[in-house]
């Protein structure tokens, strides 16, 4: 795999591991181990504005690489990859501007008039997830080269954990993870739970084809 390629794994993870507003939000930085069954493939950090991943144990060393997405207080939304780099400008839940380069990277769907509105921005997604204190609604999300949709599918308690399980379909625009263009993921989050209240975000599970990833709070 090119080396232009390696952070793409770490980019569709950001993208895939994004409720209404929580009442109270954490203020620290969510820390998470990402595995693949009993290996540590790398970490993710996510903030209200920032989100951060480096995978450097990959099998083989063939999905090491580093993404990390940006928040401005306009609105603008920067993701930056070894191999792309995409600038969206969102006005009230809608993309209105969208930069993708090189341009060879974008995607039908990197124009903004052909996607939904009311969509969240990968950074915010993943932060409002991490803080949540209750399983999701549903929304959508938009990372520049495609839409998605995330339906709740279950709700349930077990011993000390709210399960908040999850349907994520691509609806515009390609798959993730060439030449594997997956378009749907399972999501299942596991939150703590103390006197009936959610803690914090546990794990964090993203199963699609033949793979399952884990964030495991650190």
């Amino acid at each position: 795999m090119r080396t232009g390629r390696r952070a793409r794994l770490a980019a569709v993870l950001a993208a895939a591991l994004p409720i209404a507003m929580p009442a109270a939000m954490p203020v620290a930085a969510a820390e998470f181990d990402v595995r693949l069954g009993d290996r540590v493939l790398g970490r993710m950090t996510g903030l209200a504005d920032r989100l951060a991943m480096r995978l450097d144990n990959t099998p083989l060393g063939v999905g090491d690489g580093a993404f990390e997405g940006v928040v401005t207080p306009d609105g603008t939304y920067v993701g930056q990859g070894d191999d792309r780099r995409i600038t969206v400008l969102f006005e009230d839940g809608r993309p209105v501007t969208t930069q993708v380069v090189p341009q060879s990277e974008a995607t039908p769907a990197s124009d903004p008039a052909t996607v939904p509105s009311d969509v969240l921005d990968p950074v915010s997604g993943f932060w409002r997830l991490a803080s949540a204190r209750d399983c999701p609604g549903g929304w959508r999300m938009y990372d520049g080269r495609r839409a998605v949709q995330v339906t709740p599918t279950a709700r349930s308690v077990e011993g000390d954990s709210l399960v908040c399980a999850m349907d994520y379909a691509v609806t515009h625009g390609p798959g993730h993870l060439s030449p594997f263009r997956f378009k749907s993921m399972r999501l299942v989050a596991r939150y703590g739970l103390s006197g009936g209240a959610v803690t914090g975000l546990r794990d964090l599970s993203v199963a699609t084809g033949p793979f399952v990833v884990t964030l495991t709070a650190r």
